[in-house]
């Protein structure tokens, strides 16, 4: 269950709808859910299972206003996107994130295919394309496949659950 904190604000109703959207997205997935939702931002785990893998993705916004000398500055709102994949009967190991330090440490195969500061450490010998074509298109900020699950991190809001979809076919077809 969701706790939506009413009140008659703009920003409110801007969070409030769109965590209606997402759940209107996967409501034929039976769906297991909770967080709560208010004018400041939101926080909601979801629970699913689509195709064979159980899925759960956590949601998060929240708003920060910095301080200034006599009144505070805007306030700037930190989005969250995590998404997990459990039972994935794969052996391979995959974490891709950000750390200059890491990079250095990047087989000389996998250290061109993404920019500066991105690593890449894999039990593979070379990264699927297709992994690096979601990391690019989706601004990820962490991609980790180990002890059969998947999790990715991103810094943005997803506005639409298709990314499941992409997720799902590169488990199938790429790793």
């Amino acid at each position: 269950m969701i706790n939506f904190e009413i009140s008659n604000s703009p920003f409110f109703l801007e969070n409030k709808t769109y965590v209606e959207d997402i759940l209107a997205q996967i409501e034929d997935y039976n769906p297991r859910y909770s967080g709560f939702c208010n004018a400041y931002g939101y926080d909601i785990e979801i629970k699913l299972i689509r195709s064979v893998y159980l899925t759960t993705l956590k949601l998060h916004k929240h708003q920060s206003t910095q301080a200034g000398s006599l009144k505070p500055i805007n306030s700037v709102n930190f989005y969250k996107t995590e998404i997990e994949l459990s039972k994935i009967y794969k052996n391979d190991t995959i974490k891709i994130g950000k750390s200059k330090l890491q990079r250095i440490f990047t087989g000389s195969l996998n250290k061109p295919l993404l920019p500066s500061p991105f690593y890449i450490k894999t039990s593979k010998e070379r990264i699927p394309e297709e992994v690096i074509d979601f990391i690019k298109q989706y601004q990820v900020e962490n991609f980790l496949l180990e002890n059969q699950k998947l999790k990715v991190i991103l810094p943005t809001k997803v506005k639409e659950l298709a990314i499941l979809g992409t997720l799902e076919g590169i488990i199938k077809n790429c790793l």
